[in-house]
């Protein structure tokens, strides 16, 4: 059991973003770990190669610890049981070689989650991006309400270029965007727009440096040389950042407990930043509602809320698609609430939006429009688009809102002239006054700006498991119910459809095993002796392979939609892999313990002590085992949902 549960760990981190391809990632290896036991075919008539092959795969040694207990220890006296010949087992019952061998065989399984596990703590390290761990005054400008905000630039970039190469059979390379330069301010709030497929989560992902390693050699980033720059990323698809079972007061808490556990020294008082972050983001009537309940625009600004409980605020906010999926009255709202914070917090907003109404756009101080071809064809105010298209476009309607236009134009086919020269004429006019900007006020951003990890906390174990139970067993209790069904009735089922006489049968030949099967005549006693040993092989491989199935198949589908909140939780700041990793493994384990104990005590046909700690221990190990590939199916394969289900279906 623990190696099928570290295996399907694995398997979902992995593909965490894909639950078709996880299950299919398990399901594949299951059958290979079925191949590989020494039931279907003895492991010893394999070529060289797969016998060594098969030494790290603990169906294996699980299949021939059990045969081991079951058959051997003593039990034919100074013979030897001829399954141990069936399926070339050395064994000698006198010296205690056959302990021994027993002994190997439980080392190895627990070997082999050992490293399993290793794999799921590496593969969570390598699969994540990690965030980037007060100021000076500048030029004073007021905004709508008076009040006082600083003029500081505090990112820019110049000549960005991104590089994709696609997945076709000449893996030509494609830009996603061309040789942009922008800039934003401190205490502004910025829109990043464009049609579909402009790049503009490409370069919200860009500036926050998650794709550094697609950026040609020419693209700068800048960022302020006045502060420390402190980032946080929200992510399009918001059940990616939320944990459901908690209400909202529950979850902004824990949120602030875990953000804030670095700063041991100061006095924290997690409630007061959480009703006031709730006051803020206008949420403070639904504190008592569960997460799970909230409306599209209400879960937003609950995301938007977690991610600003931290005492050091971050100075650059950036949000993909706020306003995706609400209302416009909802929309309004969220993009009211984001002004009000970048004013008040001393930062900046920066987010991607595709088609705001005139209310809408009159709230951000910067739009950035990105065209289909990857250009930037205007940077500047909402108010100053009307006369942009006016100096530039002898094409534009007065009739049409300013920005319908310019968003019309920037859908249109890169090669035409009216697009050509808003790009032109706004790149030459933005590079102007930002190169000379930037020599004052912003220093080259390197790798070590970005990516700054939390370091390891016993509090952020602490918090992390005690809201992960909740969120498990409480809110979740049905699945976990569900789980021990499957297994009780698994074994239910299994005890109910095998008769126990078939474990009164040992197998044992005298003591010249070469002399087994050069009989030709058999008598009708060791036929049926034959037919109940092969019945009892049969029984335990099928609680084996179910077992490990069940827990394969379940933590794929589990893990995979879970995987992308450690992701983007880790990247924020929340806590460290390690607090994350031994957090999961104990509240996984608990509900598969019981499960287990239960299991064990039903398919235990010999009514002995010994007989039921070693199903016990060896079940317990399996189905952890095959837990590790689904997670590591989940990680690997967490963008590609039908290659996660076929990978998990061999597996199985």
């Amino acid at each position: 059991m623990l190696c099928s549960q570290s295996f399907g760990t694995i398997i979902a981190t992995i593909l965490g973003q894909n639950k078709r391809l996880s299950v299919m990632t398990s399901m594949t290896s299951f059958i290979a770990l079925v191949f590989f036991c020494n039931y279907a075919i003895p492991i010893k008539e394999f070529i060289y190669p797969f016998q060594l092959f098969s030494e790290i795969t603990f169906q294996k040694h699980l299949f021939n610890g059990l045969l081991i207990v079951t058959y051997g220890l003593g039990r034919c006296g100074s013979g030897q049981s001829r399954v141990f010949y069936d399926y070339k087992i050395d064994d000698n019952s006198s010296g205690g070689k056959s302990h021994r061998d027993f002994w190997f065989c439980l080392m190895s399984l627990l070997i082999i989650f050992l490293v399993l596990k290793i794999i799921e703590f590496v593969l969570l390290i390598t699969s994540i991006n990690v965030n980037f761990e007060e100021t000076q005054n500048n030029d004073q400008l007021a905004d709508e309400n008076g009040l006082q905000f600083n003029r500081l630039l505090l990112i820019a970039w110049i000549e960005l270029t991104l590089v994709r190469v696609q997945t076709n059979s000449k893996k030509t390379k494609k830009n996603i965007f061309n040789q942009l330069s922008g800039g934003f301010d401190l205490n502004t709030i910025n829109a990043v727009m464009g049609p579909s497929g402009a790049g503009k989560t490409s370069l919200l992902k860009c500036l926050s440096g998650q794709n550094s390693q697609h950026l040609t050699d020419k693209s700068k980033i800048y960022l302020t040389s006045s502060m420390k720059i402190r980032t946080c990323f929200i992510s399009q698809n918001i059940f990616d950042h939320l944990v459901t079972g908690l209400t909202v007061k529950q979850y902004l808490i824990y949120a602030s407990k875990l953000k804030n556990s670095c700063f041991s020294g100061k006095s924290i008082d997690h409630k007061v930043i959480t009703d006031k972050l709730m006051d803020e983001m206008l949420i403070n009537d639904i504190s008592d509602i569960n997460v799970s309940h909230c409306s599209g625009g209400q879960l937003k600004r609950i995301v938007i809320a977690s991610e600003l409980t931290v005492y050091c605020k971050p100075n650059i906010l950036f949000i993909d698609e706020p306003t995706s999926g609400v209302d416009s009255y909802s929309a309004l709202k969220i993009i009211s609430c984001l002004k009000m914070l970048c004013r008040r917090h001393n930062m900046s907003v920066i987010t991607t939006i595709h088609q705001p109404n005139s209310d809408l756009l009159e709230l951000f101080d910067k739009v950035y429009v990105l065209s289909r071809s990857g250009t930037n064809i205007f940077s500047g105010r909402p108010q100053d688009i009307h006369h942009f298209l006016n100096a530039n476009d002898s094409s534009y309607q007065q009739n049409l809102h300013p920005i319908e236009h310019m968003l019309m134009l920037a859908s249109v086919d890169h090669e035409n002239s009216c697009l050509k020269k808003l790009s032109q004429t706004n790149n030459l006019s933005t590079k102007e006054g930002l190169i000379s900007r930037c020599n004052v006020q912003t220093i080259e951003s390197t790798k070590d700006m970005f990516f700054r990890s939390k370091r390891f906390y016993l509090s952020d174990l602490w918090h992390l498991t005690v809201r992960n139970m909740l969120c498990s067993y409480v809110y979740e209790w049905k699945s976990i119910c569900f789980q021990i069904v499957l297994y009780l009735g698994l074994a239910i089922g299994l005890s109910t459809l095998y008769n126990r006489r078939m474990i009164l049968a040992d197998g044992c030949v005298d003591d010249n095993i070469f002399t087994y099967g050069m009989n030709c005549t058999e008598t009708e006693e060791s036929l049926n002796d034959e037919s109940l040993l092969k019945r009892n092989l049969q029984y335990h491989m099928s609680f084996l392979m179910g077992s490990s199935f069940i827990q394969i198949i379940l933590t794929t589908m589990t893990f995979s939609s879970k995987v992308n909140i450690f992701f983007n939780e880790h990247r924020n700041g929340w806590y460290s892999t390690g607090a994350y990793y031994i957090s999961k493994s104990v509240i996984d384990f608990l509900p598969l313990l019981i499960s287990m104990l239960m299991f064990s005590y039903i398919i235990n046909y010999y009514d002995s002590k010994r007989m039921y700690f070693v199903y016990l221990y060896t079940l317990l190990f399996v189905v952890l085992c095959s837990q590790s590939f689904g997670h590591i199916s989940g990680i690997i394969f967490s963008n590609n949902q039908s290659m996660m289900s076929f990978t998990t279906f061999f597996k199985c």
